[in-house]
């Protein structure tokens, strides 16, 4: 798992954005942990934003749990600033979970991500069909490649 973490956080260092997949419980929210404490050590920011399969209803319910000063001013504008905000101070997004993310949340990731075209580690369950949002997020991710999590 350390030549997959090194990897990863090679390739996002070099601005280059990253579809992580494997299967449940294969350690892909790990490998998203362990490349933040790369990244970090080197130097660079993250912002972390993880899909709750709990709350995948609810619409942004994710980036609430993430950003505590959007309850009660929950608006897709105010979202879009808040995340946009922290990622022009902080650098490399990793969303970990994204097939539990709503649709909402994916529109102000990409949002963002179109703003501020950061590189981005978006972790996914292998098998599961993305939805709309998510595949357009990932086809919106250039320079990019696909990683899987090995067994």
């Amino acid at each position: 798992m350390s030549s997959l973490t090194a990897a990863l956080a090679g390739q996002l260092s070099k601005g280059i954005s990253v579809e992580l997949v494997g299967r449940p419980c294969s350690g892909r929210s790990d490998a998203t942990e362990r490349v933040a404490e790369r990244l970090q050590s080197s130097g660079q920011r993250t912002v972390q934003v993880a899909g709750v399969g709990a709350m995948r209803d609810r619409p942004l319910g994710a980036l609430l749990t993430r950003f505590p000063e959007l309850v009660g001013n929950i608006t897709v504008a105010n979202a879009v600033t808040v995340l946009g905000d922290e990622v022009a101070s902080h650098g490399t997004l990793l969303v970990d979970d994204a097939d539990d993310l709503d649709d909402l949340t994916i529109g102000v990731i990409a949002a963002v991500r179109a703003q501020r075209p950061v590189s981005m580690l978006v972790v996914r369950r292998t098998g599961s069909q993305p939805t709309s949002a998510l595949r357009a997020l990932l086809a919106a991710l250039q320079p990019s490649v696909r990683r899987t999590v090995p067994r």
